[in-house]
């Protein structure tokens, strides 16, 4: 009961930073990956607290040891570094959901660039549709902005039963994801 308060209340306050919603129709059945850019400190915690409101239930994301270990973000199902395309293959196979934002880490420019293949490994190894999702004008704390979120179409890639996928296919489902993801948030983009 205190852990079902405490997600009401901590969804209740990441609304607060929360301007628009564009595309909530586009979010598909679970499972599925979304992709997301990652412009401030709380872009995970504003979508995290979209699709978890969409769907009734939980939503994992990748974060780094160093981030998990803040009090706010053992309330939402991390997966953390180590074999973490196998977890989220796995999680996604049970009919999971996960957000990976393939930056890494906060980028403030109005480019998308030096981006991680992370996320088109794991969507070809699992067979599920990617949801690509912008955010712009987030929170840069101390700044506070509202944030307006798009979400687009899923995107659906063949499965890839191989456990050894080719680099160059990587960068290439990557980038296509990317683009999207890019063109949803009014960002250009740097491709690798």
């Amino acid at each position: 009961m205190l852990r079902l308060l405490s997600w009401k209340l901590v969804l209740a306050f990441f609304r607060l930073f929360q301007h628009s919603v564009v595309g909530i129709d586009n979010i598909p059945k679970p499972p599925f990956i979304i992709a997301a850019n990652h412009e401030g400190y709380l872009s995970p915690s504003i979508i995290l607290r979209i699709f978890v409101k969409k769907l009734n239930q939980p939503v994992y994301s990748l974060a780094a040891v160093l981030w998990y270990s803040f009090i706010y973000l053992r309330w939402f199902n991390c997966i953390t570094e180590g074999n973490a395309v196998n977890k989220c293959v796995n999680l996604l196979k049970q009919g999971k959901c996960i957000l990976i934002m393939p930056e890494g880490r906060r980028n403030y420019s109005s480019t998308i660039s030096d981006y991680k293949t992370g996320v088109s490994a794991v969507v070809l190894l699992s067979g599920v549709p990617v949801v690509p999702v912008g955010i712009k004008d987030s929170i840069n704390f101390p700044w506070f902005f509202k944030a307006k979120v798009s979400i687009g179409k899923p995107i659906i890639f063949e499965h890839f039963p191989k456990k050894i996928i080719p680099r160059n296919v990587l960068v290439k489902k990557t980038n296509q994801i990317m683009k999207t993801v890019a063109s949803l948030s009014n960002k250009k983009i740097k491709l690798i």
